[in-house]
Protein backbone atom coordinates (compact mmCIF):
# COMPACT_ATOMS: atom_id res chain seq x y z
CA UNK A 1 0.00 0.00 0.00
CA UNK A 2 2.64 2.68 1.29
CA UNK A 3 4.54 1.80 -2.17
CA UNK A 4 1.76 2.20 -4.58
CA UNK A 5 1.39 5.50 -2.86
CA UNK A 6 4.96 6.88 -3.74
CA UNK A 7 4.76 5.48 -6.52
CA UNK A 8 1.21 7.55 -7.57
CA UNK A 9 2.79 10.73 -5.67
CA UNK A 10 6.19 10.71 -8.02
CA UNK A 11 3.52 10.12 -10.94
CA UNK A 12 1.56 12.90 -10.13
CA UNK A 13 4.74 15.19 -9.85
CA UNK A 14 6.16 13.80 -12.84
CA UNK A 15 2.91 13.96 -14.74
CA UNK A 16 2.18 17.79 -13.36
CA UNK A 17 4.84 19.17 -15.51
CA UNK A 18 3.79 16.70 -18.76
CA UNK A 19 0.42 17.63 -18.59
CA UNK A 20 -1.52 19.32 -16.14
CA UNK A 21 -4.89 17.70 -16.92
CA UNK A 22 -3.56 14.23 -16.83
CA UNK A 23 -3.69 14.78 -12.94
CA UNK A 24 -6.78 12.45 -12.49
CA UNK A 25 -4.67 9.60 -13.43
CA UNK A 26 -3.51 9.26 -9.67
CA UNK A 27 -6.61 9.81 -8.22
CA UNK A 28 -8.80 7.71 -10.26
CA UNK A 29 -5.65 4.33 -9.05
CA UNK A 30 -5.71 5.78 -5.54
CA UNK A 31 -7.75 3.00 -3.26
CA UNK A 32 -9.23 6.06 -2.19
CA UNK A 33 -11.12 6.52 -5.15
CA UNK A 34 -14.51 4.33 -5.59
CA UNK A 35 -15.60 6.70 -8.79
CA UNK A 36 -19.32 8.06 -8.92
CA UNK A 37 -22.09 6.49 -7.17
CA UNK A 38 -25.27 5.94 -8.75
CA UNK A 39 -29.02 5.74 -7.52
CA UNK A 40 -28.53 6.47 -3.96
CA UNK A 41 -31.91 7.53 -2.08
CA UNK A 42 -31.36 10.55 -1.25
CA UNK A 43 -31.30 9.53 2.04
CA UNK A 44 -28.08 7.84 1.46
CA UNK A 45 -26.24 10.81 -0.17
CA UNK A 46 -27.08 13.12 2.57
CA UNK A 47 -25.91 10.74 5.08
CA UNK A 48 -22.68 10.70 3.30
CA UNK A 49 -22.65 14.22 2.40
CA UNK A 50 -23.16 14.79 6.24
CA UNK A 51 -20.04 12.74 6.93
CA UNK A 52 -17.97 14.19 4.37
CA UNK A 53 -18.82 17.43 5.97
CA UNK A 54 -17.96 16.58 9.23
CA UNK A 55 -14.89 14.37 8.82
CA UNK A 56 -12.77 16.92 6.36
CA UNK A 57 -10.38 19.61 7.96
CA UNK A 58 -11.53 23.16 7.10
CA UNK A 59 -14.85 24.05 4.97
CA UNK A 60 -14.80 24.74 1.12
CA UNK A 61 -15.34 22.64 -1.62
CA UNK A 62 -13.32 20.00 0.47
CA UNK A 63 -15.68 19.31 3.02
CA UNK A 64 -18.04 17.94 0.48
CA UNK A 65 -15.71 15.87 -1.92
CA UNK A 66 -13.58 14.59 1.19
CA UNK A 67 -12.59 11.13 -0.35
CA UNK A 68 -15.13 9.29 -1.57
CA UNK A 69 -18.12 10.23 0.86
CA UNK A 70 -20.20 12.47 -1.08
CA UNK A 71 -19.78 11.54 -4.64
CA UNK A 72 -22.95 11.09 -6.17
CA UNK A 73 -23.74 11.04 -9.69
CA UNK A 74 -27.69 10.57 -9.45
CA UNK A 75 -30.01 10.35 -6.27
CA UNK A 76 -33.10 8.31 -6.14
CA UNK A 77 -36.04 10.70 -4.93
CA UNK A 78 -39.58 9.14 -4.90
CA UNK A 79 -37.93 6.68 -7.27
CA UNK A 80 -37.29 9.39 -9.88
CA UNK A 81 -33.23 9.14 -10.52
CA UNK A 82 -32.33 13.06 -10.50
CA UNK A 83 -29.07 14.47 -10.80
CA UNK A 84 -27.76 16.19 -8.12
CA UNK A 85 -27.56 20.36 -9.46
CA UNK A 86 -26.44 22.13 -6.24
CA UNK A 87 -25.24 21.88 -2.74
CA UNK A 88 -26.47 24.81 -0.30
CA UNK A 89 -25.57 25.32 3.42
CA UNK A 90 -28.03 26.56 5.48
CA UNK A 91 -26.43 27.66 8.91
CA UNK A 92 -28.68 27.82 12.03
CA UNK A 93 -26.72 27.81 15.04
CA UNK A 94 -27.35 31.00 18.08
CA UNK A 95 -24.28 32.65 17.63
CA UNK A 96 -25.34 33.40 14.12
CA UNK A 97 -28.55 32.46 12.98
CA UNK A 98 -30.24 31.11 10.31
CA UNK A 99 -28.74 31.98 7.40
CA UNK A 100 -28.54 30.78 3.48
CA UNK A 101 -25.44 30.94 2.11
CA UNK A 102 -26.84 30.71 -1.64
CA UNK A 103 -24.13 33.12 -3.42
CA UNK A 104 -21.51 30.08 -3.75
CA UNK A 105 -21.61 27.12 -4.91
CA UNK A 106 -19.24 25.70 -1.98
CA UNK A 107 -19.92 25.96 2.00
CA UNK A 108 -17.78 29.26 3.40
CA UNK A 109 -14.49 28.87 5.19
CA UNK A 110 -14.32 28.74 8.48
CA UNK A 111 -12.52 31.75 8.25
CA UNK A 112 -15.27 34.07 6.52
CA UNK A 113 -18.34 32.48 8.21
CA UNK A 114 -19.08 36.36 9.47
CA UNK A 115 -18.72 37.58 5.70
CA UNK A 116 -19.54 35.13 3.89
CA UNK A 117 -22.46 36.13 1.71
CA UNK A 118 -25.94 34.53 2.99
CA UNK A 119 -29.40 35.39 3.07
CA UNK A 120 -32.24 34.84 5.30
CA UNK A 121 -34.27 31.96 5.13
CA UNK A 122 -37.36 32.23 2.71
CA UNK A 123 -40.72 31.22 3.98
CA UNK A 124 -40.73 27.94 2.17
CA UNK A 125 -36.68 27.00 3.43
CA UNK A 126 -37.87 28.02 6.89
CA UNK A 127 -41.52 25.96 6.77
CA UNK A 128 -39.42 23.05 5.55
CA UNK A 129 -36.45 23.59 8.60
CA UNK A 130 -39.45 23.39 11.09
CA UNK A 131 -40.43 20.14 9.29
CA UNK A 132 -37.21 19.25 10.22
CA UNK A 133 -37.55 20.23 13.79
CA UNK A 134 -41.16 18.23 14.13
CA UNK A 135 -39.08 14.81 13.07
CA UNK A 136 -38.92 14.47 9.39
CA UNK A 137 -35.56 13.13 8.18
CA UNK A 138 -36.31 15.13 5.56
CA UNK A 139 -38.48 18.23 4.01
CA UNK A 140 -41.02 17.97 1.47
CA UNK A 141 -39.99 19.46 -1.96
CA UNK A 142 -39.89 23.16 -2.42
CA UNK A 143 -39.45 25.43 -5.49
CA UNK A 144 -35.63 25.61 -7.05
CA UNK A 145 -33.79 28.80 -6.56
CA UNK A 146 -34.98 30.82 -10.20
CA UNK A 147 -31.04 30.87 -11.21
CA UNK A 148 -31.13 27.40 -10.55
CA UNK A 149 -34.63 26.53 -12.31
CA UNK A 150 -33.50 28.60 -15.52
CA UNK A 151 -30.32 26.36 -15.81
CA UNK A 152 -32.28 23.03 -15.31
CA UNK A 153 -35.18 24.21 -17.80
CA UNK A 154 -37.40 24.67 -15.43
CA UNK A 155 -37.41 20.74 -13.70
CA UNK A 156 -35.85 21.57 -10.78
CA UNK A 157 -36.24 21.49 -6.69
CA UNK A 158 -35.07 21.46 -3.46
CA UNK A 159 -35.14 19.58 -0.80
CA UNK A 160 -33.14 20.48 3.05
CA UNK A 161 -31.86 17.64 4.95
CA UNK A 162 -30.22 18.46 8.75
CA UNK A 163 -27.20 18.80 10.11
CA UNK A 164 -27.19 17.44 13.61
CA UNK A 165 -24.18 18.11 15.89
CA UNK A 166 -22.25 15.03 17.06
CA UNK A 167 -19.08 14.80 19.24
CA UNK A 168 -16.52 16.03 16.26
CA UNK A 169 -18.73 19.24 16.35
CA UNK A 170 -18.85 20.92 19.85
CA UNK A 171 -15.29 21.72 19.48
CA UNK A 172 -16.01 24.73 17.20
CA UNK A 173 -19.76 24.97 17.95
CA UNK A 174 -21.43 25.62 21.21
CA UNK A 175 -24.14 22.55 21.12
CA UNK A 176 -24.73 19.47 23.12
CA UNK A 177 -24.84 16.24 20.15
CA UNK A 178 -28.11 16.32 18.63
CA UNK A 179 -28.57 19.76 18.29
CA UNK A 180 -29.36 20.98 14.79
CA UNK A 181 -26.82 23.04 13.69
CA UNK A 182 -27.84 23.57 9.95
CA UNK A 183 -29.10 21.78 7.23
CA UNK A 184 -27.89 21.08 3.32
CA UNK A 185 -30.66 21.97 0.83
CA UNK A 186 -30.11 20.09 -2.39
CA UNK A 187 -31.10 21.29 -5.80
CA UNK A 188 -32.14 17.86 -7.89
CA UNK A 189 -33.39 17.88 -11.15
CA UNK A 190 -34.99 14.91 -12.60
CA UNK A 191 -33.37 12.28 -15.10
CA UNK A 192 -35.71 12.63 -18.39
Amino acid sequence: MKKRLIIGAIGAVLIYFLHPFLLAIPMILSPQYTGKRHDSTILQAHSSAVESFVKSEGFGTSRLRHKSLWNEGTVMVDDIRCNPWNIQLIGLTDEFGARYFDKSYEPPKKEDLLTAPSRKLAEEEQAAIEQIQNGLPISSRIEALPEDNELSGGNAFRLIAPIVARDKCLKCHDAVEGDLLGAFAYTLCPNS
